[in-house]
């Protein structure tokens, strides 16, 4: 009967670790250590692109985030506008525009 108790506390042990390894594994991808970064949009122009996008190229954006100053900004839209450019036919890429302002966005890092 002792036997049997020293597993069932042995078990009851390894449980708690694997939890609070759980724990400290998770707390990295709660809210608690999120960032403002800005985030970068790329689109295509609506109005001027006529035939040289398809329908479906003119619904396609991207979007990027860089570190909340200027040049984060600048970098955050220049990485979605090369995204963007990467998914369309080239006819389609000089009607990529990245006008739009930044936005401030919480994430857990800034790219």
């Amino acid at each position: 009967m002792k036997q049997y108790i020293d597993k069932d506390e042995r078990l009851s042990k390894m449980m708690r670790i694997a939890l609070f390894g759980l724990l400290l594994i998770a707390a990295p991808l709660t809210d608690a250590h999120a960032r403002e970064c800005y985030e970068g949009t790329a689109t295509i122009n609506q109005q001027n692109s006529g035939k040289k996008c398809t329908l479906q190229e003119k619904g396609y954006y991207n979007s990027s985030a860089g570190p909340k100053t200027h040049d984060g900004c600048t970098a955050a839209k220049a990485d979605a506008r090369k995204k963007l450019i990467a998914r369309i036919q080239k006819s389609c890429a000089p009607y990529v525009q990245t006008n739009a302002p930044c936005t401030v966005i919480n994430i857990n890092r800034c790219t």
